[in-house]
């Protein structure tokens, strides 16, 4: 990688031989007038706009598929196809915004208009505070101006803008006195010093070379990116194998067909991650002489076209049916924990065969020990390194292929931990997916929860921490908080549990449904035998966070390990609804 700077002419000459084009993944040219005349102005006052990110293509295989600048220029193609990416061209990374505005404007190619420079509007510069930019216009390509409109092409030519800014500011046949005579040869100086600033401003590019790795190119964009917009790996894939295959129309068609990936906002980089999983391994000639293989970038970026092809429909089947697990077992859209993990399920799903079910018929209740063990590992996060992704995936085929038994990590968890977890911790949407496992149901209304009308709700209301000063880390704790519909949150709002739990128990012996309404709470970790009231505050969300120890320890057996005494299990429904 290189940071060079370009003088603006230069730029604008490389542009119009056609040295820069616009990966696949990058999205069309959307800035509205007002951006890009500011982009204009900003130029004529010095002010800096930011560096442009360029990849450069040393080869004659084009490394990524893309289309020309969205501008009309004589000898650049407005097409939106894919021109010929050549040695020696441009990938612009970021900035495409900021340069096709340039293009437009200062080599007159914006399509069906043209922009001029008001030269009366650029004297009175220092004085626009309220519209800036004003003196840049737009108008219909067939429409005639006075001499004081400045074509805004002829601003790149010394000569040109000279002459034209002395025809109108120095008009010999106009009296004029001596001090009118002193102020246009002032405006004159002041509209050339802006012409003059234009042509000399200078561009930073930075500029990463097609020999530079994968990872290095993600990084640096991820890095350098002004616009906040994070390249992802998928996005770089898009461009990479365009035309054949595409992969976001089929990463699209695959949304379509499997809801479920639509539902959890998946990243069409997962599918890859599957793949390349299901190709590492077929590609091995012995699963003794390697443990895993990693996931990395510059690995999705090297998959054979035919091999995406080929594994595509049974990768994005096993995808879906690995969210559908996580759905199963509690997880919701915007909750969901250690999502990396289901990479290593999805990849289980393409390799478990009816045969092996059959003669593991033990094998659901061996994986649920193990995805819920490792989503509540300390530490874990929602982007698992690809190293870690890889060795669980190892794991998975070793327990496939009998090479012993499923590794089951040990999992810590104690009361004191359960009291602070907040939703900065993995291990806090661990348990909202346990919890949501053990019942689907809304406590109040009794019904299933729909994944889409799902939302975090306080037990103890926040609004406790100003009014009663209750420990505000332990309101926002896991051990605080439950999972209801929108409806019963917006019912209960900022009502005391001791209000709406006594009513709901009240209603519940009215309709004797007392017991169910009990065993509800009770599966949802809610204590029935302590007053849910201010002075017991913290007695009742120690008793939860016993509660929920005792539904981790039910559930994940000897490798759970907590502080505190043997507590009584939460049972479990046979059919967890």
């Amino acid at each position: 990688m290189r940071t060079v700077t370009y003088n603006l002419q230069q730029l604008l000459a490389d542009a119009k031989r056609k040295a820069f084009v616009i990966p696949r993944f990058q999205r069309k040219f959307v800035w509205n007038q007002s951006q890009v005349k500011l982009l204009i102005d900003s130029i004529a006052r010095n002010y800096p706009i930011g560096s442009l990110l360029l990849l450069q293509e040393t080869d004659a295989v084009p490394f990524l598929a893309s289309r020309a600048i969205d501008a009309d220029v004589d000898d650049y193609s407005s097409d939106v196809g894919s021109p010929a990416a050549t040695p020696g061209c441009f990938y612009v990374l970021d900035g495409q915004q900021r340069l096709t505005s340039l293009v437009r404007v200062l080599l007159q190619a914006t399509p069906n208009s043209r922009y001029y420079f008001d030269l009366h509007a650029m004297n009175e510069i220092d004085n626009s505070a309220r519209n800036p930019s004003a003196w840049i216009v737009k108008h219909s390509s067939n429409k005639k101006l006075s001499l004081g409109f400045l074509p805004s092409d002829f601003a790149l030519d010394k000569d040109k803008s000279s002459v034209r800014v002395q025809q109108f500011f120095l008009d010999e046949e106009k009296p004029k006195s001596h001090e009118d005579r002193a102020k246009q040869f002032e405006a004159a100086a002041k509209v050339s010093g802006y012409f003059e600033t234009i042509r000399n401003f200078q561009v930073p590019l930075v500029i990463i070379d097609r020999s530079d790795s994968i990872e290095a190119i993600c990084r640096i964009f991820e890095t350098i990116n002004s616009t906040g917009t994070r390249l992802t790996t998928f996005d770089l894939a898009v461009a990479r194998y365009f035309p054949e295959p595409d992969l976001q129309q089929l990463w699209s068609d695959v949304q379509e067909k499997y809801p479920v990936l639509k539902q959890f906002e998946v990243e069409g980089e997962r599918l890859l991650q599957v793949i390349a999983l299901i190709d590492g391994y077929e590609k091995s000639e012995s699963f003794e002489k390697r443990a895993y293989f990693e996931i990395t970038r510059g690995a999705l970026l090297q998959l054979d076209r035919k091999v995406i092809e080929g594994k595509w429909e049974i990768a994005s089947k096993s995808l879906a049916d690995a969210y559908s697990w996580a759905e199963e077992h509690g997880g919701v859209p915007g909750l969901l924990a250690n999502e990396a993990l289901l990479v290593p399920l999805a990849f289980f799903y393409t390799q478990v065969t009816e045969g092996w079910k059959h003669k593991n018929p033990a094998f659901i209740d061996i994986l649920r020990r193990w995805y819920f063990a490792n989503i509540l590992q300390q530490g874990a996060t929602q982007q698992a390194g690809n190293y870690r992704v890889a060795l669980l995936s190892g794991h998975l085929r070793d327990w496939l292929i009998g090479k012993g038994e499923l590794v089951i990590p040990e999992v810590v968890l104690r009361a004191n931990d359960v009291l602070s977890l907040s939703k900065t911790d993995n291990r806090y949407r661990a348990i909202h997916a346990l919890m949501r496992w053990n019942t689907k149901k809304d406590i109040w209304t009794g019904e299933l929860l729909d994944i889409g009308e799902v939302e975090d709700h306080h037990i103890f209301p926040a609004s406790c921490a100003r009014r009663s000063r209750l420990n505000k880390k332990q309101l926002d704790s896991i051990a605080n908080r439950i999972l209801v519909s929108k409806e019963t949150n917006r019912r209960l709002s900022d009502r005391m549990p001791d209000d709406y739990i006594v009513e709901l128990m009240t209603v519940a012996q009215t309709r004797d449904v007392e017991t169910f309404t009990r065993d509800l709470l009770e599966k949802a970790c809610i204590p029935t035998d302590i007053a849910p009231t201010v002075p017991l505050f913290a007695p009742f969300l120690e008793a939860r966070a016993h509660l929920i120890l005792a539904m981790c320890r039910r559930l994940i057996g000897e490798r759970f390990r907590s502080d505190g005494p043997n507590l009584n299990e939460v049972g479990f429904d046979e059919d967890h609804d």
